[in-house]
């Protein structure tokens, strides 16, 4: 009976001073958090494109990255030669150069304030595919959310505590009879 008592204390005792697992790690504190960019996917049979870009402005030069794998082994794609076009506007053309491997900047402005879609032809050695990358927002901006600190005890951790203590306490209260009628 008493190995009972003494696993409900300690189950009380841990689920008291037991949260929500953040991360207890010395990294200082930053005033905002959020995405520092937008991000679109696209793929094929034969690629697998990611468009990474920060917030665009109409009409100002604009520079994107643009991650280029193969969809089977996911390895970057080097030296593919891409023909870049709005959907919207067929005069609006974006040059690509290659970076890195597997990695391009994607150049060019676009007129207004509004979503986009690109056609990307991409041809890499005798491979040729053309690919629509859909809605990339121009003129939105990115939503950053405010950190805030949860206090070190909140109304639930307390009402815990408090049910630990008078939980112990009874328990304590009973152990301690039984041994004086003995």
């Amino acid at each position: 009976m008493k190995n009972y008592f003494l696993i409900l204390t300690l189950f009380v005792a841990v689920n008291a001073f037991g949260h929500g697992g953040e991360d207890h790690g010395e990294k200082p504190k930053t005033a905002q958090a959020g995405k520092k960019y937008f991000t679109v996917n696209s793929q094929s049979q034969t690629f697998e494109l990611v468009l990474r870009y920060e917030p665009l402005s109409a009409g100002k030069k604009s520079a994107m990255k643009l991650f280029l794998s193969d969809f089977s082994s996911n390895a970057p794609v080097e030296n593919a030669k891409m023909d870049i076009a709005s959907d919207e506007d067929p005069n609006l053309k974006f040059t690509a150069k290659q970076i890195e491997p597997g990695i391009y900047s994607i150049e060019g402005s676009f007129p207004e304030n509004k979503s986009y879609n690109l056609i990307a032809n991409i041809s890499s050695g005798d491979i040729v595919d053309l690919m629509l990358i859909n809605d990339i927002q121009v003129g939105k901006t990115l939503e950053t959310e405010e950190m805030h600190e949860d206090p070190l005890f909140t109304k639930n951790s307390i009402l815990l505590l408090v049910a630990g203590l008078i939980g112990g306490a009874i328990i304590s209260f009973f152990i301690l009879r039984k041994r004086r009628t003995l």
